[in-house]
């Protein structure tokens, strides 16, 4: 995906690439921070992406809100969505990247340590 300078012609990585993707930018030469500060700026940025980055940057995963409970939470989510006939497919394939964290041992950490996941997931 590449990434540069406005007006270069190259197209900024946030149009292709949802919050969750971000980890797999240091394969390609682009640094995990300048990676979440191009999908921080775009459509794909948001308060938890703010207050999460740095920890991520800095692999310090301590819990704040626990990949236990999100993985929790998001089985109430897929439950009420399927009993209301309703579609969450973002919802579901982050309950498969929470559901793979807590099987690898990672339920006691903050949900961002999701990166860990993904970077597996990645190759790395």
């Amino acid at each position: 995906m590449p990434t540069g300078p406005q007006g270069n012609g190259t197209q900024p990585s946030h149009r292709y690439a949802p919050n969750g993707t971000a980890p797999t930018h240091g394969d390609h030469g682009v640094d995990l921070r300048s990676a979440l500060e191009v999908i921080g700026g775009g459509l794909a940025g948001s308060t938890i992406l703010d207050r999460k980055s740095p920890a991520m940057i800095d692999r310090d995963f301590g819990p704040s809100f626990r990949i236990d409970l999100h993985h929790k939470d998001l089985g109430i989510l897929l439950g009420a969505a399927r009993a209301a006939g309703v579609v969450t497919p973002l919802g579901a394939t982050v309950a498969q990247l929470m559901a793979a964290a807590k099987a690898q041992g990672h339920g006691g950490l903050d949900h961002s340590a999701l990166l860990l996941v993904v970077e597996q997931l990645s190759g790395r």
